[in-house]
């Protein structure tokens, strides 16, 4: 039965904690590459619809997306509307 160990490679306390660091690294360092493809692919997304926009072009662009938030400019252009129109 000894026979069978001997080719096991021993392992001591400093290897284990050597690899439960380098595990975080690479986990860490998986999140971050999917979080900055993620940015990558949304940054891309949003110049081509601003090209889109830009060029005129009408059925390139998707739609926008509201979150239910208001903005200042949005305002400032519905009282501009608004007050044109009574005039």
């Amino acid at each position: 039965m000894a026979g069978k160990n001997q080719n096991l490679p021993v392992v001591t306390l400093r290897d284990r904690r050597e690899a439960k660091s380098d595990t975080t690294t690479r986990v860490a360092q998986e999140i971050m590459d999917a979080e900055r493809a993620a940015r990558e692919a949304k940054s891309e997304r949003l110049r081509l619809a601003r090209l889109a926009l830009q060029s005129g072009g009408s059925g390139a662009a998707p739609a926008a997306v509201s979150k239910g938030h208001s903005t200042a400019g949005s305002r400032a252009a519905g009282r501009a509307r608004s007050s044109a129109s009574r005039s």
